[in-house]
């Protein structure tokens, strides 16, 4: 399971947020991780909150958080029949994952550009051929095909104790192991759900490694262009919210309950989503014109209550529509279009 975040968000004076990993420390035992981390963000006061994902036990624990520093979430028993249409919503596109990162090179949280014909690393053409051979999985080839996913995510989870990740690496991982947990969780087969729910925790850790390597991206942008930074930067942040989200709508889905909810609500979104298809070329026009202000959910989701100037595509629509309180989502909820 995910375990344990303190996160202090103060006011942004830049539009990238700003992460700093403090402390960290691991019990091996009960495989629980602590980590600080310090975001700038556009919106918001100071704070500091203790968020407790699990208890030792492995029970589910609410965190405590201000109530003014989270949107109505409800982390409680699933509500309506229009809630249920929307948490199908988020599924239906959790699982289109599996179809675009084949057809169009990319999703939500793997950007097109990443990983180029040229230089594909290894992990990354695993998960798009588990994905294209799942795509074409037959009751004659499943046992096959799980084997083959199952192998792969051995395969990860070898390389992360005999490799040194760098950011770019501990990316993939988790972008990889989020595709492998797509499948097994929705395709509809109890071994396979259970197969996940054991690699949950591990999602978890590997996620916070992930934005504890997150100063490292920013202290690194000599080494790229400014657009490739930024996709960098954003594929972070996008990767880390459907970690996530993944998780807590899964919980959903077997509890009725959004055990996550709170860490959701101060997870960091962009305020402009077109940034992310446009090309190299466009990206600089845009961004020359006020590019984008990076907010909390919980301060994307007010802007967009209020009417304030928010570009959403797909992705943004996925997290406005797993939110209660985010108004104007039921015509998604009823369209498979983006």
């Amino acid at each position: 399971m995910y375990e344990s975040l303190v996160a202090t968000f103060s006011k942004a004076s830049l539009a990238e947020p700003n992460v700093k990993a403090v402390d960290v420390s691991e019990d091996p035992e009960l495989g629980y991780t602590d980590f600080t981390t310090s975001l700038d963000l556009c919106d918001g006061s100071e704070f500091e909150v203790q968020l407790s994902w699990s208890a030792p036990d492995g029970s589910p624990v609410i965190p405590e958080v201000p109530l003014e520093y989270v949107p109505n979430f409800e982390p409680a028993a699933m509500p309506n029949q229009h809630r249920l249409i929307q948490v199908r919503y988020c599924v239906s596109k959790m699982k289109s994952f599996i179809d675009s990162i084949v057809l169009d090179n990319g999703t939500y949280f793997i950007h097109p550009s990443t990983y180029p014909e040229d230089e594909m690393p290894s992990a990354y053409q695993d998960a798009v051929s588990v994905c294209a051979l799942y795509r074409q999985v037959t009751p004659r080839n499943r046992q096959r095909v799980f084997q083959i996913l199952n192998n792969k995510v051995n395969l990860l989870i070898q390389d992360s104790f005999t490799a040194s990740w760098n950011v770019s690496e501990i990316l993939l991982a988790v972008q990889s192991l989020i595709l492998y947990q797509v499948i097994r969780i929705f395709d509809g087969d109890s071994t396979q759900r259970y197969n996940a729910e054991l690699h949950f925790k591990l999602l978890g850790i590997w996620t916070g490694y992930l934005q504890r390597a997150y100063p490292e991206a920013e202290q690194t942008s000599s080494l790229r262009t400014p657009y490739q930074q930024w996709v960098l930067l954003e594929s972070i942040r996008r990767t880390v919210m459907i970690s996530v989200l993944l998780r807590s709508l899964y919980c959903t889905i077997r509890t009725g309950i959004c055990d996550l909810a709170h860490l959701l609500a101060i997870l960091p979104v962009s305020s402009n989503g077109a940034l992310w298809k446009v090309d190299e070329s466009k990206w600089v026009e845009e961004m020359n014109s006020g590019g984008a202000c990076i907010n909390s959910f919980r301060g994307f989701i007010i802007n967009w209550n209020s009417g304030n100037d928010v570009k959403i595509e797909g992705y943004e629509k996925v997290l406005l529509s797993a939110c209660p309180s985010a108004l104007g989502t039921a015509a998604w909820s009823l369209s498979d279009k983006e």
